[in-house]
């Protein structure tokens, strides 16, 4: 692939920003490359969605990180039930995992898979040759060669999990490496992109068998282990032993990590007090700085929107945990204070969280949309849509009947039966008779 692209460097969070290592190279790319890159790519996750083993979670749709995060609370809460099963969790920390890709084991792989020739050539002639300049405090570099990795930045980036797969398979297969095991199901590895997690249990042969399977991968491959980023979680394991570990494979067993932005320990009855917490500390911080500015009223809105509850929600979805009524409501007050500057709110609470009224463009009232909109109101009324309207409402022509809108909805929900406002909408130039026909049916 000719031409050089700009590679900018983002420094990574709480780091020693005096070291190279702790910058990440994200390459900002021309849109005909993109272009012609997003085509192959997604040609190319309909493959992987067949090749790619559900212990991957990235890159691949359906596919989510709060799944593998779950799955590592799971097994934390398995074996803390059963504290009669020695186990340590390995959470593998690469050195620059996507920058050190070979090109070459690559480009084997997707020829032992047979893909289609005009495929196989287009990703070739991405990653035969390509050249680089570095920017860096407002000054670009001469061209660069590049050999190996591929661009974070770039739509083909998922070709990292596709040769991450091979690892991955060949971790599944070793016998001599006992994932944790639950019923007849064993757990051995989770991967989100280049974020791995090991659960093993017989320690010393399940460990050292995982260091040499990783070393092989890497001598072919370009996976490099860092021991100084792997970190180990251990369960049910005596601090002795936790010591002779340490000392026989060089990787610290921790009590607290972070995974996919989670802080995890031995027990998950820290979960709430590591991760919720801090959340909500920083989030106050926020809404101080906020509250000196000149925000108005949907400034205000804006930035709970896009700042704060983006990080509520991520928690909510990963780790759900119920710690009962008082918090939600000491966070609801905080809220409240900062978007009506301390004064009483205008509006009611329970007004504000009323479902949303939203009129239905005509084109999107079809007869399948009204049946589903009278079965989420009357569960129990075995009737044909049109005569229990009539029976209910009074007669009404064809049009009136059409007229079904979310907003109707939502009045005949809160109890009442004035009709449907706004402008009328008709699907259709049928009689009531006909359209009585059409959505009848016992439902």
């Amino acid at each position: 692939m000719r031409g050089a692209v700009i590679i900018t460097f983002i420094p990574k969070q709480d780091s020693d920003l005096t070291q190279v290592k702790n910058y990440r190279p994200i390459s900002l790319l021309n849109n005909d490359y993109k272009l012609f890159a997003s085509i192959l790519a997604k040609r190319m996750k309909k493959l992987l969605q067949e090749v790619i083993h559900k212990d991957q979670a990235g890159f691949l749709p359906g596919r989510q990180m709060k799944d593998n995060i779950r799955n590592i609370i799971n097994i934390l809460e398995y074996l803390t039930a059963r504290n009669e099963k020695q186990a340590m969790l390995i959470f593998v920390g690469a050195e620059k995992a996507f920058d050190n890709i070979s090109w070459e084991f690559m480009l084997k792989k997707l020829e032992a898979m047979h893909v289609r020739q005009e495929f196989f050539n287009g990703i070739k002639a991405i990653y035969t040759e390509q050249r680089a300049k570095l920017f860096v405090n407002n000054v670009t570099t001469e061209d660069i060669k590049i050999t190996k990795g591929t661009r974070q930045g770039c739509p083909l980036s998922p070709l990292f999990i596709l040769v991450l797969e091979i690892f991955l398979r060949s971790i599944r297969k070793n016998k001599l490496i006992r994932g944790v095991t639950v019923a007849h199901n064993e757990y051995k590895v989770k991967a989100f992109a280049d974020d791995l997690v090991l659960a093993v249990e017989e320690l010393s042969r399940s460990v050292k068998e995982v260091l040499e399977e990783i070393e092989q991968f890497g001598q072919v491959a370009g996976f490099i282990l860092n021991k100084k980023k792997t970190k180990i979680i251990a369960k049910n394991m005596e601090q002795g032993l936790i010591e002779t570990m340490q000392q026989q494979i060089g990787i610290e067993v921790v009590k607290k990590v972070k995974y996919l932005g989670i802080w995890l320990t031995p027990k998950n009855i820290d979960l709430f007090q590591n991760n919720y917490t801090p959340m909500w500390n920083g989030i106050k911080r926020d809404l101080e700085v906020w509250g000196r500015m000149k925000l108005s009223f949907w400034g205000r809105i804006s930035t709970i929107k896009m700042s704060m509850l983006p990080k509520m929600l991520f928690l909510f979805q990963t780790i759900p945990i119920i710690k009962g009524a008082v918090i939600f409501k000491e966070w609801q007050r905080t809220i409240s204070r900062y978007t009506w500057q301390g004064k009483k709110p205008r509006i009611q609470f329970a007004n504000r969280c009323e479902r949303k009224r939203t009129w239905v463009p005509a084109e999107s009232i079809t007869d399948e949309y009204l049946v589903e909109e009278f079965h989420s109101l009357f569960p129990d009324k075995p009737k044909p849509l049109a005569r229990f309207w009539e029976e209910e409402f009074g007669p009404t022509d064809d049009e009136g009947f059409s007229c079904l809108c979310l907003c109707g909805f939502s009045c005949l929900r809160r109890g009442g039966s004035g009709g449907v406002r706004g402008r009328r909408i008709r699907l259709g130039s049928s009689t009531s008779g006909k359209r009585s026909e059409r959505m009848g049916g016992w439902f």
